[in-house]
């Protein structure tokens, strides 16, 4: 159970909103297009861990 809860919880969470934010603040068609491949490697690296778990 403690091994779920530092994964899933405080990592990803937290990267996530901060990375969100900072695309919008910066608002320039290039800025976007880079933030938008940063998101997609993020969510294949968690759907590995996911299923390592299980």
């Amino acid at each position: 159970r403690r091994r779920r809860r530092r994964g899933k919880g405080k990592g990803g969470k937290k990267k996530k909103g901060k990375k969100r934010r900072r695309r919008g603040r910066k608002g320039k068609g290039k800025g976007k297009k880079k933030g938008k491949r940063k998101g997609k490697r993020g969510g294949k690296r968690r759907r590995r861990r996911r299923k390592g778990k299980k």
